[in-house]
């Protein structure tokens, strides 16, 4: 059993667990939405709900993110559509890795002019493929350290598989003053260092499309790449 389905008023939040608490109220989980037009703000009100959990004791259990998704405006079937929401997504889902939120429930992956990930005929909008670059950081899960994320909307989270052969760097720039980024890559576990690099890019005019490969023979790497203002890009690194 748990609740409430919290909006926006952390006020109403803290007034229901008192009242749980006070009356003995059994709950299992605070269940909470959030929609914005900056990524980084569903981090915060991640932050808000888990410390009014804790300041009430409830901080033990789960809490989860129901609904979340970009907050358009009154072009919103042409916004959902675009790159800019779709590094939305990604920025959103890289910043939430470091959070307290058991789950986080992306509102909705269907045909909905509103939030949907495809069009009235089933074609993809460009979120769609944020959610196939996750899967492919997915295949990679074990998590390497990876600095230069903001909280300006430019994040970046980097990972490797099992069997130390491939490695995967998504990064999101939503909106920052960026026009590209210098990646710097080194001590990979490849052996005698030799590796395919793959560029994916989802942008104003990219469908998560194979734009660079290279094969290099050093255990060190730094390349500088240019990146669209609303973009997503996914490397993926290969052991030959």
């Amino acid at each position: 059993m748990g609740g409430p389905a919290l909006a926006w008023n952390i006020t109403f939040l803290d007034q229901f667990l008192k009242y749980c608490k006070t009356n003995n109220v059994p709950i299992d989980f605070i269940s909470w939405h959030a929609y914005s037009k900056e990524p980084y703000d569903i981090y915060f009100r991640a932050e808000q709900v888990h410390e009014c959990m804790k300041n009430n004791g409830f901080s033990s259990i789960e809490s989860l993110l129901t609904e979340w998704n970009f907050q358009p405006g009154e072009n919103y079937e042409i916004e959902f559509k675009s790159s800019k929401v779709a590094a939305f997504i990604a920025s959103t889902m890289i910043y939430l890795q470091d959070n307290p939120p058991d789950i986080a429930t992306f509102y909705r992956g269907d045909t909905w002019p509103w939030g949907g990930l495809f069009d009235k005929n089933g074609v993809p909008h460009k979120a769609y493929y944020v959610f196939m670059a996750f899967k492919m950081l997915i295949e990679t899960p074990n998590r390497l350290l990876c600095t230069g994320s903001n909280s300006k909307g430019f994040a970046v989270i980097a990972g490797i598989s099992p069997n130390n052969e491939t490695v995967t760097i998504l990064i999101s720039n939503f909106g920052s003053e960026f026009n590209g980024y210098n990646l710097r890559i080194s001590d990979l576990p490849f052996e005698e260092g030799r590796f395919r690099l793959e560029l994916y890019a989802v942008d104003s005019e990219e469908d998560f499309d194979l734009i660079k490969s290279d094969v290099y023979d050093t255990a060190k790497l730094e390349i500088e790449q240019t990146m669209k203002r609303y973009a997503v890009h996914l490397v993926r690194l290969i052991r030959e």
